[in-house]
């Protein structure tokens, strides 16, 4: 049985068919068949790597097994069907995948292949959803049975023996793989991915409507590459998204040189099923294991080392993308007859501009109107308010109640997200962190006067300075 998950949509099956001499009208097609079932079953008897570039997130690694044709099964299928993935920070792409494929204890083997990061470049502290539009085709599927699904290790390849004695752990990932499969379906595939930044509004629903008012009822858009790129999301423009398309399998120049608008979707589909043959087919939908278990049958040693080394390395790759809060419109708080001190910047003729250039200039902390100056809004630097204007002023800051901030004693976070930059005051580094997308939170330093100074961060590291770190709770 092919599982799926997620919300999906099936476009066209056709009953599946197994490969037996009933089905076979003639020598010539009998002889046809047996060539390709050898091409077909082959698939199974190979490692997988981990790839980002593939719509599965895996491409095949070096041949581990030598295992009879009869200890395979490979089934023909005719089917087409479209799903729809939606992941977010609790429930992750990678985790799905993971668990999908029967690896779920490995989820951080495909953090970084199905990563629900917009970019290096965005706010790595807000929270993300992501939303997968796959379209597959599948051919045949393939599975181990009877002895070499029991006992694989007993049909290794001599020169995965010998790989194993002789090559660093670093090695066998790169030059053989990291899993191994007990079945898969072999077709094409096609994938676009939406991963975007996320208000505490976003759910499942409201996502999925944003994208098909936007991409359309498939959420292919105009083109299989329209959207490509960063951009700013339909529902919020201070919010970022990438798009993404990866193909593999059957002909993809045929999503590339046709048009997906209104109904020439479906004449797309059907001749790009109609591309998929022998010659083009790929692996997809894995039931996987671990390869540092095969591994260990040829040398304990090794297999445990290769297992800790995996584990440490996908560790790392899960943490280096953890936001920890959903996006907030920033709130500006009114203060009837009150000032800030000293100016930061030119003056405007209306308030909006002037919010826009302050929330871009780090030395501004507010925006005070003057009366006596033909109502002009000036940036200021304050922080603290002064609620005695003897001329009617009245100013503008951040609502700080939108904002909380959580201390941590004994610690620092690494490298300065503002270079050169830092301030005397707990209150002054807060605006300007607020306004630095690159910075997850403040660090004290008691050997450089006390001083705090805007951080990347985002993980908390232990201080033996006895520094004194602030992040948004």
């Amino acid at each position: 049985m092919i599982r799926v998950f997620g919300m999906f949509l099936i476009l066209m099956v056709a009953l599946h068919a197994a490969v037996d001499a009933t089905a076979i009208r003639s020598a010539d097609t009998r002889a046809k068949r047996d060539i390709q079932n050898v091409q077909v079953y082959e698939a199974i008897l190979y490692a997988f790597k981990v790839d980002p570039k593939s719509p599965t997130f895996l491409t095949k690694g070096d041949r581990i097994f030598d295992a009879p044709r009869d200890a395979i099964s490979v089934s023909s299928y005719s089917l087409v069907e479209q799903e729809f993935i939606y992941s977010d920070y609790k429930s992750s792409a990678a985790k799905k995948y993971s668990a999908y494929a029967d690896v779920a204890g490995s989820y951080g083997a495909f953090s970084a292949a199905a990563s629900m990061e917009v970019s290096h470049s965005s706010d790595s502290s807000l929270r993300t959803v992501r939303m997968d539009a796959v379209t597959k085709a599948v051919e045949h599927q393939v599975s181990s049975m009877h002895g070499f699904r029991s006992f694989p290790e007993e049909y290794l390849t001599e020169n995965f023996r010998r790989a194993v004695d002789e090559l660093t752990v670093e090695q066998i990932e790169e030059r053989i793989g990291v899993f191994y499969a007990r079945r898969m379906n072999l077709g094409a595939e096609v994938r676009k991915s939406y991963i975007m930044q996320a208000s505490s509004d976003d759910t499942d629903s409201s996502v999925t409507a944003e994208l098909k008012g936007e991409y359309g009822g498939r959420m292919l858009g105009a083109s299989a590459t329209a959207g490509v790129g960063i951009s700013a999301r339909e529902s919020n423009e201070n919010l970022d998204m990438r798009v993404e398309w990866s193909a593999r399998g059957g002909d993809a120049s045929i999503w590339l040189a046709s048009s997906l608008e209104g109904d020439n979707v479906d004449s797309v589909v059907q001749e790009w099923r109609d591309s998929v043959n022998q010659n083009n087919l790929e692996p997809l939908d894995y039931e996987l294991e671990n390869l540092w278990e095969l591994v260990k049958e040829v040398n304990p040693a090794k297999g445990a080392e290769f297992q800790a080394y995996l584990e440490a390395k996908w560790a790392e790759e899960t943490n280096a993308f953890n936001p920890d809060h959903f996006y907030a419109p920033i709130e500006w708080c009114e203060h009837a007859g009150s000032f800030l001190y000293i100016y930061a910047g030119p003056s405007y003729d209306n308030l909006e501009d002037a919010k826009v250039a302050c929330l871009d200039n780090p030395q501004c902390n507010g925006i005070t109107q003057e009366p006596q100056n033909n109502n002009i809004y000036t940036l200021r630097v304050g922080p603290e308010i002064q609620a005695w204007s003897a001329r009617g002023e009245t100013s503008w800051t951040l609502c700080s109640a939108e904002v909380k901030w959580c201390k941590h004693n004994n610690s620092y976070l690494k490298s300065y997200s503002n270079e050169g930059t830092h301030f005397s005051s707990l209150t002054k580094a807060q605006r300007s962190c607020a306004k630095n997308s690159r910075c997850n939170g403040i660090t004290r330093e008691p050997h450089n006067n006390n001083r705090y100074t805007e951080r990347v961060g985002p993980q908390l590291r232990r201080s033996s300075d006895g520094e004194t770190s602030y992040t948004l709770c």
